[in-house]
C-alpha cells in the first residue's frame, strides 16, 4: 500500500523538480503565465468585491461567500498552472540542491 504522506525530504525533492521545470521555461512563457495569474486573481477579487458591495445578504454570510469566491481565483492559478511570485519563492530549494543557478 502506498504511503499517503510524503516525508519532508521527498517534498523538497518534488519541489526542486518542479522548480527545475520552471527554470527551463522561456521568458515569454513565464510572462504569459504571470499575466494569466494576474487575470485569475483579479477575477476572484472583483467578484468578491461585488459580493461584498451591497445586497440583502447577512454580513457574515456575505464575507464567507466573498472569501469562497476569491478562493476560486487562487484555485484557477493552481489548476491551470499559472505563475505567482509566492510559488516561485519555492524555487530556492532547487538552488540549494544545485539543480539550476541564477544565470
Amino acid at each position: 500500500m502506498n504511503n499517503l504522506f510524503l516525508t519532508p525530504f521527498e517534498i523538497s525533492k518534488d519541489i526542486s523538480s518542479i522548480g527545475e521545470k520552471k527554470a527551463n521555461e522561456t521568458v515569454f512563457e513565464l510572462f504569459i503565465f504571470g499575466v494569466l495569474a494576474g487575470i485569475y486573481i483579479a477575477f476572484g477579487a472583483s467578484v468578491a468585491t461585488a459580493v461584498l458591495s451591497g445586497g440583502t445578504l447577512d454580513a457574515g454570510f456575505a464575507r464567507f461567500l466573498a472569501g469562497s469566491v476569491f478562493s476560486v481565483g487562487l484555485m484557477l492559478v493552481l489548476i491551470l498552472g499559472s505563475e505567482l511570485f509566492t510559488g516561485n519563492i519555492l524555487m530556492t530549494i532547487g538552488l540549494i540542491y544545485k539543480k539550476y543557478s541564477f544565470t
